[in-house]
């Protein structure tokens, strides 16, 4: 079987790294990247595969160029390949050029976290049409696939199997505290925190909660406060250069511009607590026993943990919040993530040749 796995966004290699194992043996496999080259760094090790980097994503181009651009190169590298299988993630917005390529040669699409509802991002809409362009659906709730049995997918060709990105993380090889402490020259102290605030459709509430997490990092100064920088969504170049101006004022703050997917995961784990709209801290988050503060709406509708604790972004909220994370992190509380299921790289691996019989020209399916 030939196969295309697409990529654009960092957060797309923990959706893959470990999917691409599974089917580099029998399998031609061709992984298509149309962000920013050093996305995939930690892909290079895998044996195997081809790579194609067709377009750098900076913070200077915008989802719409890179959307556009990147369409001719991606059809002749279809044309070329001609896959019997294209592997689309999630929900980001430049996702919708592959989509529409392969829907245009008639090309079959395997989707991965479908039916998903994220009300303060656009990415909600983008996720539900690469669904309709999609054959195969891979879930990460059966609630999500519900929905797409709402949205006229054939329930039979619509599998329930868990998050690829947190499959793995309960036998994950993470960096130490150590060797992170030693690369970024800092210290871990008693209450860490990670922040990975992104834009959302709500952008005047994004600068107002993010003056109030710097008022929460003034008022803690005892706490470490770590930073890594946005998707280059529209709205990020404001965000980079707020964060990027106020951590000057702070000395209990680290910034880091991109940690790659294996050092993010090992930072997520050894902090007591993660700060954003990040989707890290509602599907990974709780697989590495890290408590999150969501802030907004930008992932309002998604399925939670009973580690994620709500914010709406002012000042009382986020501090309430906080404080009841630090009194909570010193109990033992029992961890569920809805996301996880311990089988999902089997039960997708044993499930591919479904695709084989799935019409290119899908029927709508009335409930």
């Amino acid at each position: 079987m030939k196969i295309i796995f697409f990529t654009s966004n960092r957060s797309d290699i923990g959706l893959f790294k470990n999917l691409l194992n599974v089917f580099i043996n029998k399998n031609r496999v061709l992984l298509i990247n149309f962000g920013d080259p050093s996305n995939i760094k930690e892909l290079n090790s895998i044996k195997n595969i081809s790579i194609k980097s067709i377009f750098q994503n900076t913070y200077s181009n915008s989802l719409l160029n890179m959307t556009i651009n990147s369409q001719k190169q991606i059809l002749r590298l279809l044309l070329k390949f001609n896959p019997d299988i294209n592997f689309i993630p999630g929900d980001r917005i430049e996702m919708i050029s592959p989509a529409i390529c392969c829907h245009l040669l008639g090309l079959k699409i395997a989707h991965l976290h479908g039916g998903e509802v994220t009300f303060g991002s656009k990415d909600d809409t983008t996720r539900h049409a690469i669904s309709k362009l999609s054959h195969l659906h891979y879930v990460s709730n059966l609630i999500y696939k519900k929905r797409l049995i709402q949205m006229g997918e054939d329930k039979n060709n619509i599998i329930n199997c868990g998050s690829v990105s947190i499959c793995h993380l309960n036998k994950g090889k993470f960096i130490s505290k150590h060797l992170l402490e030693y690369e970024y020259d800092f210290k871990f102290k008693n209450f860490n925190s990670l922040i990975s605030f992104h834009p959302s459709i709500d952008f005047e509430n994004d600068l107002y909660s993010l003056e109030n997490i710097f008022k929460l990092i003034k008022n803690n100064k005892n706490d470490l406060f770590i930073f890594t920088s946005p998707n280059p969504d529209e709205g990020s170049r404001q965000i980079h250069k707020l964060i990027k101006d106020n951590i000057k004022k702070f000395k209990n703050t680290l910034y880091v511009k991109s940690f790659g997917n294996n050092k993010f995961l090992s930072m997520l784990k050894h902090v007591n607590c993660i700060i954003g709209n990040s989707s890290s801290g509602i599907i990974e988050a709780p697989s590495l026993l890290t408590f999150s503060i969501n802030i907004g709406d930008r992932q309002k509708g998604r399925l939670a943990s009973n580690s994620v604790f709500n914010s709406k972004g002012s000042y009382k909220s986020l501090t309430d919040k906080y404080n009841l994370i630090k009194k909570q992190s010193l109990k033992k509380i029992k961890f569920y993530n809805p996301y996880f299921n311990k089988n999902t790289l089997k039960i997708i691996k044993n499930s591919i040749n479904k695709i084989d019989n799935i019409p290119v020209n899908k029927i709508f399916h009335d409930r």
